[in-house]
């Protein structure tokens, strides 16, 4: 593993559930519905749509916390990964077209500490809603669309201190760091996206799978 570094995407990766997607559902309307279509569709990149749908929604940072705690929880396995990550030091980070309010919270709750986070961020003014971006201009250097934080230029940056980077993603916002990651693990939209532009992938379901692939024997699976 010398040499080599692993980054993830969040939501749905690391986690059993896209917290967007479900603060979407529990907290939306049927004008949040239009918006996710028309992001399937092609019709609104995704950092657009983030700042519609903040617009939209009323809820307090303390209302916002309370649903990540308690509905947004770890996938299978990545306790034991990450343990096995920092065991053999190897630079690791998360990369999200999300928020780190959600990605803290989260990390916070299950005392996993030392994982640096690349994402965008949630600024709350009692129930209203703005979106702070990392990329601050609306530029994508594929052709998918700006998202605020971009995962290519991310890859980009890990790849000037490690010689090979292993990606882990599922869905939208990881399709412009696959053809670039030197490994990927992909599952779901992802997965259906690297099939379709003939991009090479090591399908997986949960993180216990990651760990063998990556480190050998005696990850079992306990859940």
């Amino acid at each position: 593993m010398k040499n080599i570094g692993i980054i993830a995407d969040f939501d749905g990766t690391i986690t059993r559930l896209d917290s967007n997607d479900e603060l979407f559902k529990k907290f939306g309307n049927t004008e949040t519905m239009e918006i996710e279509q028309a992001v399937r569709e092609g019709r609104i990149n995704l950092k657009d749509a983030f700042i519609e749908h903040f617009k939209r929604l009323k809820l307090t940072e303390g209302e916002y916390e309370d649903f990540i705690w308690n509905n947004i929880h770890l996938a299978k396995g990545f306790r034991e990964f990450y343990a096995h990550v920092e065991e053999m030091q190897i630079p690791f980070a998360i990369v999200s077209g999300g928020f780190t309010n959600a990605i803290d919270l989260v990390l916070k709750r299950e005392n996993i500490k030392g994982i640096k986070v690349y994402a965008n961020r949630l600024v709350f003014n009692n129930a209203d809603i703005n979106v702070e971006f990392v990329n601050k201009i609306d530029e994508c250097i594929t052709s998918l669309g700006p998202c605020g934080n971009c995962k290519l230029k991310n890859l980009m940056d890990f790849k000037t201190f490690c010689k090979e980077v292993i990606f882990i993603g599922d869905g939208i916002t990881d399709r412009c760091i696959a053809a670039d990651a030197d490994i990927v693990f992909a599952k779901d939209g992802l997965a259906d996206y690297c099939k379709e532009q003939s991009i090479h992938f090591i399908p997986y379901n949960d993180f216990y799978d990651v760990s063998r692939l990556i480190f050998g024997e005696g990850m079992e699976n306990n859940n």
